[in-house]
């Protein structure tokens, strides 16, 4: 089971596919249709997109995760208050980016 995507088959009528995984940002999932990347979805809700083009029937739909790798999310400073929510987001930036290279990896 994938970490951080999912595949879908278009039918012709649906547009709306399942963000099935955990991410950080809604800015760090992507949306190929037919291997291309459509930037053309918007957000339903926290885990549901709507492309604005319906897919054909037997395109294949992916919906993946792409978490930052040049930088970290958070910027830890001296003498700043240590709050979890930061701790917990710079444990899954580096978790994700993991899942997303064994998910490559894996096919």
């Amino acid at each position: 089971m994938p970490y951080s995507y999912s595949i879908n088959t278009g039918n012709g009528s649906a547009t709306q596919f399942a963000v099935a995984f955990p991410y950080i940002r809604k800015e760090h999932i992507v949306a190929y249709v037919n291997y291309t990347l459509t930037s053309a979805f918007t957000w339903v809700n926290d885990s549901l997109i709507q492309v604005t083009t319906t897919p054909a029937n037997g395109a294949v739909v992916r919906v993946y995760r792409t978490t930052p790798l040049t930088a970290p999310l958070v910027d830890f400073a001296d003498g700043a208050t240590l709050v979890a929510a930061d701790l917990d987001t710079n444990s899954r930036q580096s978790i994700y980016t993991q899942q997303e290279l064994d998910d490559s990896l894996a096919g």
